[in-house]
């Protein structure tokens, strides 16, 4: 949950980030405060700065100050186009952000439009690492009793990298809901909780999440591909981190250049590169998923 409050000590508005459930006693409370302070000491620029960590009537909160920016969410509903390459650059902004969390062992696990701040400049920052904390750890002592109970012996240190793993995979899957929802202008599945939509897919559920093709905005075929294998129903076939999501320069190109949108290539030769079509639709296919550099030298991978 996220408010905007107003706070009458020194005048400022602030934004407050809340678990869904309250912490069952102070135990739990405790251990709450343990993981989120350790996510609000970790320093990137595309994870917010929080103001302060407290409680209050048993409701744990994370305060941020309101001058940080506006929520994705409120930036989508503002008036005027966005264009598809601004909303890939505020996914990247949100995966790096994660990915620098993840590899500090500590996770969001509760992705949403109202936990990512857009700044004046256009740039994302993530609100709220560990914040669904407490709904985490159920779920994690429920699969080690499950795993304890299939005769496989876990140590405390493989559980928890392994809860880590899994928390870090859910991140990712919320990203690729998140970005469906920005270029299709509609939540996957009719669920604006991206939580409850990751419940409704595989393995959880039976439905299925595919990148419409009357979007809004035009879509190139590279992004569209990414899209669609974030979110594919087989999790073998999704991206299991955020820096393999958070594509390198050469593999984000397709996205970036106007000659890989479906506009262009509906022509036979591109008319800003003079480059076949066939070889550009091509080239958006293999940017999604190659492991390895374009084999063949062309505009495409210049600059």
């Amino acid at each position: 949950m996220a408010w905007l409050v107003d706070d009458p000590r020194n005048g400022q508005e602030l934004m407050l980030v809340m678990p869904r459930n309250q912490p069952a006693d102070a135990a739990a409370l405790e251990r709450w405060h343990q993981a989120v302070r350790k996510g609000t000491r970790l320093n990137h620029p595309q994870l917010a700065h929080a103001v302060e960590v407290g409680e209050q009537d048993r409701w744990p909160f994370v305060a941020y100050d309101r001058a940080n920016g506006v929520t994705l969410g409120e930036r989508i509903a503002q008036p005027g186009p966005s264009k598809a390459v601004d909303l890939a650059r505020w996914v990247l902004d949100a995966l790096q952000g994660l990915a620098f969390a993840h590899e500090a062992g500590v996770a969001h696990h509760d992705l949403q439009l109202h936990t990512l701040l857009v700044s004046e400049q256009g740039r994302v920052r993530v609100m709220g690492l560990e914040i669904a904390m407490l709904d985490a750890a159920a779920a994690a002592g429920a699969g080690a009793l499950v795993a304890s109970d299939s005769g496989r012996s876990l140590s405390i240190d493989a559980a928890t990298l392994h809860a880590q793993r899994s928390a870090a995979q859910r991140d990712v899957l919320a990203v690729g809901l998140l970005m469906h929802r920005l270029l299709a202008g509609e939540p996957a599945l009719g669920e604006a909780d991206i939580g409850r939509a990751i419940e409704l897919m595989p393995p959880l559920g039976r439905e299925l999440v595919r990148l419409p093709w009357d979007v809004p905005l035009p879509v190139p075929d590279a992004l569209r591909v990414i899209v669609n294998r974030a979110t594919d129903r087989q999790e073998r076939q999704r991206y299991r981190n955020a820096r393999t999501l958070a594509m390198p320069r050469r593999k984000a190109a397709a996205v970036r250049w106007r000659c890989c949108s479906i506009a262009c290539t509906a022509w036979a030769i591109c008319r800003r590169c003079r480059a076949p079509a066939r070889a550009l639709r091509a080239f958006a296919r293999w940017s999604a998923s190659a492991p390895s550099r374009w084999p063949s030298s062309c505009c495409r991978t210049s600059g």
